[in-house]
């Protein structure tokens, strides 16, 4: 709310500014030195310029008041000539009386810079801003202009009833008049100015779109297999592109309901939907389509009267038309979909009337006529494929010895790094299975030292390389149940209120209480609390 001011009231309110601003400009330690300075320079001429101005501030302000219908001041407007004298006079008067270079910046005052500049550019300064924020600051701290507010232009649009293009090439808002850079710039002002949601914008492009269209009589086809729109007469690079511009320029969607009376075959050969007329393809493609669209469940079997090969070389089930990479999953789909039972899964004959050998140093397969990398994928392939496996072997054979000391295979001619290896190897290679190792708390003198600086188990006669394979040796072969590496004296007496921060079973001292109470908690179970 604004108080009517009276002519009294006015005129002590602008002496009272001329005196702030006096004061206010110098600097501190100046400040007497520039009062007498102000006193001598300021003539009776000057003096009588003041109160000319003074008059004119006065009149304005009382002429101001006095109306109630101009309380914002047109920002748009054309200096006259007695303005520009007077706003010459002013910068004059502040740069040598009151050291004000606030004017220094102006380089030609008798031009009017124009708020509107679509580039912010100030032909006043002859200098360009980045931003209309930063342009109408510039006008409103040095050339004194009283510029209405950008929030009250926001809604200007709404009184004029006009509504900007938001598919305007030039990007150019005919309710703000004013152009933008991009097409970017644009929208981001049409949504925050205007507040023009998504839907509306893309609504205008449907509809500029849709006022495009060569052929509005025609409708095109949605399944059209050239992707040609025959009602714009334009034809499309992919289905994705093509269906799309059915769908947002002409309203078209795909057929969620099949039609009535007319149902497709879920056995076509050619996967075609006649109910659709549209060709998918391939098979499981056009059986989704069935299901989904029309409701048409899959059948069980693709060929019910087909009866399956349980001997095909391919694991092929022409019942299912379906292939398995596996021999046991083929069994498995036998067993399971078709119930035929175990004794009709037959070993597959070969064409080659031969038997791989299982032995073969090459790793060769005479029958498939291919070598192996490894004695491992062979006998896979050999048990995949032709079902052989290693049978038990015979008492006159000859076989390994289960408590060779040296861990050696004598009927492969390995030696093998651990004893767990060896008999991991003659257990599966060998089919010989050897007696669980005695536990060696049945007799105390078969226990290494888990402690040996050396790494050397007097049991096993065998040298480790680092402390941990050491101790896992030991812990793993011999069953033994180690401590903690760090702990060297079991029995000794840890004080855990001693001073000293002394660990006596590990033999360390620790700096700090909650160090050695970390210490004591992870490797001794001891909490000594906070």
């Amino acid at each position: 709310m604004k108080l009517r001011r009276t002519p009294q009231r006015a005129k002590d309110m602008v002496k009272r500014s001329l005196v702030l601003t006096n004061t206010e400009q110098q600097p501190s330690r100046n400040r007497a030195n520039s009062r007498q300075q102000t006193a001598r320079s300021i003539s009776p001429f000057n003096m009588k310029n003041e109160e000319d101005n003074q008059k004119d501030i006065l009149s304005i302000s009382i002429s101001d008041s006095q109306e109630k219908d101009t309380t914002e001041v047109n920002a748009i407007r054309v200096k006259t000539e007695t303005e520009q004298e007077d706003t010459a006079k002013v910068a004059l008067h502040s740069n040598s009386v009151h050291n004000i270079k606030r004017f220094k910046k102006i380089k030609d005052i008798n031009v009017e810079p124009d708020i509107n500049d679509p580039n912010n550019y100030c032909k006043s300064c002859e200098s360009q801003y980045k931003s209309r924020i930063m342009y109408r600051t510039h006008l409103k701290r040095i050339h004194h202009m009283m510029l209405q507010s950008l929030l009250k232009l926001k809604h200007k649009f709404e009184k004029t009833g006009i509504a900007p293009d938001p598919e305007d090439q030039n990007a150019y808002c005919c309710s703000c008049d004013r152009f933008y850079q991009n097409m970017v710039c644009y929208r981001r002002h049409l949504k925050a100015v205007h507040k023009m949601t998504p839907m509306q914008l893309k609504h205008k492009r449907r509809t500029r779109r849709a006022n495009s269209i060569k052929n509005p009589n025609i409708v095109p086809d949605y399944y059209d297999p050239n992707l040609h729109c025959s009602s714009c007469n334009q034809t499309y690079g992919s289905k994705k592109q093509y269906r799309t511009h059915c769908a947002g320029v002409h309203g078209l969607r795909a057929r969620s309901k099949p039609q009535k009376g007319c149902l497709p075959d879920a056995n076509d050969l050619n996967n075609y939907c006649k109910a659709c007329d549209y060709t998918y393809a391939n098979k499981r493609g056009y059986r989704y389509h069935c299901y989904r669209v029309h409701g048409l469940k899959p059948p069980k079997f693709v060929n019910p009267d087909a009866i399956p090969d349980i001997n095909n070389p391919y694991n092929y089930c022409k019942t299912c038309d379906k292939r398995y990479v596996a021999r046991r999953h083929f069994k498995l789909h036998l067993r399971v979909v078709h119930k035929i039972q175990e004794d009709a899964l037959v070993v597959p004959t070969s064409s080659c009337n031969k038997q791989p050998n299982i032995d073969d140093q090459d790793n060769y397969c005479c029958c498939c006529e291919k070598k192996f990398a490894t004695k491992h994928s062979y006998g896979r392939h050999l048990f995949r494929k032709h079902e052989i496996t290693r049978q038990t072997p015979r008492k006159d054979e000859l076989l390994p010895d289960v408590d060779d000391p040296n861990n050696y295979c004598r009927v492969c001619q390995k030696n093998y790094r651990s004893k767990g290896d060896y008999r991991i190897h003659i257990q599966n290679t060998h089919q010989v299975k050897p007696a669980p190792l005695k536990h060696p708390r049945d007799s105390s003198t078969l226990l290494p030292d888990p402690n040996d600086p050396n790494y050397y188990c007097n049991v096993c006669n065998i040298t480790e390389e680092t402390r941990s394979m050491y101790r896992w040796h030991c812990k793993y072969a011999h069953f033994m149940e180690l401590d903690h590496f760090s702990i060297k004296n079991r029995n000794a007496v840890i004080d855990i209120n001693g001073p000293d921060f002394y660990c006596a079973q590990c033999e360390r001292k620790y700096g700090k209480k909650r160090s050695f109470g970390i210490h004591l908690m992870h490797v001794h179970d001891i909490n000594i609390g906070p």
